[in-house]
């Protein structure tokens, strides 16, 4: 039948190169999946990590109250907890729709070193045969880069580089495995991959001449923006030797054993420490989250306060400019009935002068009324007159004819 696939699980503290190797082999032609995350100014050729599986993992951890930055050991029994049933189920379903009839993929993602307890199950009954490319930087420069992007303690990432590392060490245990340093991958890329693969006992994929110049093209010495050298601090004792025991060419990993029995023993010392400290943060969350509730609260009141003299305000303004239009109307009509004022007053002067010349007038017809009367009378006088000289006149005649005849 036909060859199991097989599936890379890229390990290794974040900031350690994990996202180098994991674009390496995607150039390589390694299936990573799709929706990826995208690219961020901290990691700006890509983190090449698949958001869904993240968003599982990040859940998870959040469920058993724990972060991805969270040094204290999971809790105890874990993997039989619903959280982790749940997100088996959801991971499965994913991992069957992404990578069903690929024969070599590859997940990255830091924080598969603490569950890989979650995986094994899903691998099996997918009938993927797992292998472990364990990615190794110098644990200064890590914590030197971590210090530089989260502005993190020196000694919180050392801690957390040292668990990643023995998590993982101890759950690989079962299957192939092999170490690839980042320094090698940034020398050169393709014999880098390719001894990975062989570690692994994957036949690499062939690459052309194209596809291998853009392999080296996509990894750069310049993305090594830390080079530091071993130190004497007691604190970093363990983990330097750790990352001695890790460059041994030959099975390095029966050299981790005796100091993961000193971290442990050690570990036994601070573990309650940490536990306690780890309340007081969520009691100190939990009350500045109430804070915050609180102020939202009250920021909603002002902002409601705010909106409501904003309200008001406007509502005032229009009042004032409807303030203003009624006082100039009053103004317009104040002057309206002072000019009507000064025109009624004019025309009671002109009623009072016509009044005055009708009396003239009147006075004047009556004068002239009493001078007709006068001219009838003495009209009358002429007219017996006139009367009296033609009686007179007809009876001169009468003599006149008595005389003629």
């Amino acid at each position: 039948g036909a060859p199991p696939s097989r599936a890379l699980l890229v390990l290794g503290m974040h900031r350690s190169g994990t996202s180098a190797v994991a674009g390496a082999l995607r150039r390589a032609g390694v299936d990573l999946g799709a929706g990826l995350m995208l690219p961020a100014p901290d990691n700006p050729k890509g983190f090449w990590e698949h958001a869904g599986i993240v968003a599982i993992h990040e859940r998870l951890l959040a469920q058993m109250g724990r972060s991805w930055n969270d040094p204290r050991p999971l809790p105890e029994g874990w993997q039989n907890e619903l959280a982790c049933r749940s997100a088996a189920e959801e991971l499965e379903v994913l991992l069957r729709a992404e990578f069903s009839g690929s024969p070599l993929w590859a997940v990255k993602d830091p924080r598969l070193c603490r569950l890989l307890p979650l995986w094994w199950p899903i691998l099996g009954r997918m009938g993927v045969e797992p292998a472990a490319l364990f990615v190794l930087r110098n644990p200064r420069e890590v914590v030197a880069s971590l210090s530089n992007r989260n502005q993190w303690p020196e000694g919180l990432s050392r801690l957390l580089w040292i668990q990643h590392l023995l998590d993982a060490e101890a759950e690989t245990r079962a299957v192939a495995r092999t170490v690839l340093t980042y320094e090698a991958l940034l020398d050169a890329p393709v014999p880098a991959l390719g001894a990975a693969f062989a570690g692994l006992g994957i036949a690499p994929p062939s690459l052309t001449q194209v596809e291998r110049t853009a392999l080296d093209g996509f990894v750069s010495r310049d993305d090594r923006h830390h080079v530091l050298p071993a130190t004497q601090d007691p604190a970093w004792l363990l983990p330097q030797q750790m990352f001695q025991t890790m460059l041994a060419p030959v099975s390095p990993w029966a050299g981790l054993v005796p100091l993961r029995e000193r971290f442990e023993q050690a570990e036994v010392l601070y573990a309650d420490a940490l536990d306690g400290f780890a309340q007081l943060q969520r009691e100190e969350r939990d009350a500045r989250i109430e804070v915050d509730s609180r102020l939202l609260e009250y920021d909603a009141e002002v902002r409601s306060r705010g909106e409501l003299i904003l309200k008001l305000d406007g509502e005032l303004g229009s009042l004032g400019q409807q303030h203003v239009a009624l006082q100039e109307e009053y103004a317009d009509r104040t002057r309206w009935a002072l000019l009507l004022d000064e025109e009624a007053q004019q025309l009671r002067k002109e009623k009072q002068r016509l009044h005055a010349e009708l009396q003239g007038t009147q006075v004047e017809l009556q004068g002239a009324q009493a001078e007709l009367q006068g001219a009838q009378a003495e009209l009358h006088g002429t007219q017996a007159e006139l009367r009296g000289i033609q009686a007179e006149l007809k009876g001169t005649r009468a003599e006149l004819q008595g005389i003629q005849t």
